[in-house]
């Protein structure tokens, strides 16, 4: 990706997903340092728009990544189709995706699927009920 497309790419997060975000749950960090954390929160919602083919504020809505996320940085369940999206998105073009950020998604889907809620930060926790609700929907049609 070159630095122009990177910039276009930035501005398209900061001003179709940004506005969307749920706020960031730590704000007590530098405003640079709140921005480029947004702007990866952001990435999170554009992959989640892609893949699962939805508009611009409810993948952002989707977005979990904050502190302590154990590893997620989206999670959508479409209904209709039974599919849970959960997103691991990098926003570094200099830097591979390494094995320690493999393993917490890993060790995030696990404790997901294990509902243990009590490993992730707060915007994981206030979706419990409804994450609950995904995966026993989900795990209907896997047992029948």
């Amino acid at each position: 990706m070159t630095n122009d497309q990177l910039a276009i790419l930035k501005q398209k997060l900061g001003t179709d997903f940004v506005p969307h975000l749920p706020p960031l749950l730590v704000q007590n960090k530098p405003a640079e340092h709140l921005a480029i954390k947004n702007l990866s929160r952001a990435f999170s919602a554009y992959t989640l728009q892609k893949i699962a083919n939805l508009d611009a504020e409810t993948a952002s809505k989707a977005v979990v990544d904050d502190y302590e996320d154990n590893g997620l940085d989206a999670i959508h369940y479409h209904q209709p189709s039974k599919k849970l999206f959960l997103v691991q998105a990098k926003l570094r073009p200099d830097e591979p995706f390494s094995q320690d950020e493999a393993n917490a998604f890993c060790n995030g889907v696990r404790d997901l699927l294990n509902q243990r809620y009590d490993r992730f930060n707060k915007n994981v926790e206030d979706r419990q009920a409804e994450l609950e609700a995904a995966l026993d929907d989900a795990g209907a049609v896997c047992s029948s």
